[in-house]
């Protein structure tokens, strides 16, 4: 056992260090959040993170990693919490690992930069979503996407009817290319 990664997560100093890497209220310690965040849907292992902290850009995740390694802090990423697997979850009381929250990010909000993604995963989302936001979504992401790129979707998910930006790749299902008529638009 590494003593020194245990009592490093219990000092109080580490956690305050921790906040300064992110923008206020996107660190968090309290019992119940611990609880909510650090488990998926196996609810078979008890969560026993030391904080949850929710980046919002590269570079925040980057310097959360550098943060880490330096006070050789346990990190364990996180998505939806869906999985079934517990790769997500931070169960090992005795590392006291830092839990970092990709969920932060809401589809219907206008970018904040002009990345864009050789492939985007939207999986199981878009069946949620009433039809003129499902194609705001759609809009959003194909903006997002390089021109060669490619949207994996929910093999339920179709975007017919609420987007021309994207056209289906024969037997992949749920694999989306752009169509020719988005590539002509964004030219």
């Amino acid at each position: 056992m590494n003593c020194s990664r245990v009592l490093s997560m219990t000092n109080p100093a580490l956690i305050d260090e921790l906040k300064t890497l992110v923008e206020p209220g996107k660190v968090l310690t309290d019992a119940d959040s611990l609880n909510a965040y650090g488990k998926d849907w196996t609810k078979h292992f008890a969560p026993a993170p030391s904080a949850i902290v929710f980046p919002k850009t590269i570079e925040q995740v980057q310097a959360i990693v550098r943060w880490a390694n330096t006070h050789k802090v346990a990190l364990v990423p996180s998505g939806g919490r869906t999985g079934l697997s517990a790769a997500a979850v931070a169960a090992n009381a005795r590392s006291n690992g830092v839990e970092i929250a990709f969920t932060d990010a809401n589809l219907l909000d206008a970018p904040t930069d002009d990345t864009r993604f050789d492939v985007i995963f939207c999986r199981h989302v878009l069946s949620d979503l009433e039809p003129a936001r499902r194609a705001r979504v759609l809009d959003g992401l194909e903006r997002r996407l390089v021109d060669d790129g490619c949207l994996f979707l929910g093999v339920d998910e179709r975007p017919e009817g609420d987007s021309i930006a994207f056209r289906p790749v024969a037997g992949r299902p749920g694999l989306y290319v752009k169509a020719p008529a988005a590539l002509r638009r964004a030219a």
